[in-house]
């Protein structure tokens, strides 16, 4: 995988910020060489983590505690905003310790679709990534490769739902209009319910 490998020491400078453990009993990596070969175009090989040296749960709130959310003071950051700090996908949810294969970059083919349809229709060795892992991928590779900005300008659909059942997407860093600070977005795609209607106004 080359430069898109990110393994124990490839992930000390993340273990640095986030207090990660020593990675003492690493998992086999389940890919074989071919596919390997393969993906190495468009995907990074990580190695997860379920837990900080403390062996607190490594939970989306914690992350963004580690990193913040203010880009004047120090970057990576977070995009400022708090809605989500009290819901469940963001204060249980953990990466698995395992390894595991992610894009870089949005599937051209799933650009604009519906985020149900393509569950759906994804192969079955693939499935959507839960938003505490994106962050942490995110996190992880931007300190590797000091600066590089995976999906700089895109949002992944996650696996995740808020607890209205509104999906949670993530990412878009940099918005290129140039209009919102810098930062890792997380935003949930709002369900149209009964709640949502029309309060016209009189013509005349």
């Amino acid at each position: 995988m080359g430069d898109f490998f990110l393994g124990p020491d490839e992930l000390r400078p993340l273990s640095k910020v986030l207090g990660l453990p020593a990675f003492s009993r690493i998992p086999p990596i389940p890919f074989p060489e071919e596919e390997l070969e393969l993906r190495r175009r468009d995907s990074l090989l990580i190695l997860g983590a379920a837990r900080d040296k403390n062996l607190q749960p490594l939970t989306l709130s914690l992350i963004k505690q580690a990193f913040g959310d203010d880009a004047e003071a120090s970057e990576p950051c977070f995009y400022p905003q708090d809605w989500y700090q009290r819901e469940r996908f963001a204060t249980h949810a953990t990466p698995t310790s395992k390894w595991h294969l992610i894009r870089r970059e949005v599937e051209p083919a799933s650009r604009g679709k519906d985020p149900m349809f393509l569950e759906q229709n994804l192969p079955r060795t693939s499935r959507l990534p839960a938003a505490v892992f994106s962050a942490y991928v995110f996190f992880a590779y931007y300190l590797h490769t000091k600066g590089t900005v995976l999906w700089a300008n895109d949002f992944v659909w996650c696996a995740d739902r808020d607890s209205n059942g509104d999906r949670i997407y993530v990412g878009r860093y940099e918005d290129p209009s140039g209009l919102s600070r810098r930062g890792f977005s997380v935003h949930r795609h709002l369900s149209i319910r009964s709640c949502y209607g029309v309060a016209a106004v009189q013509r005349h």
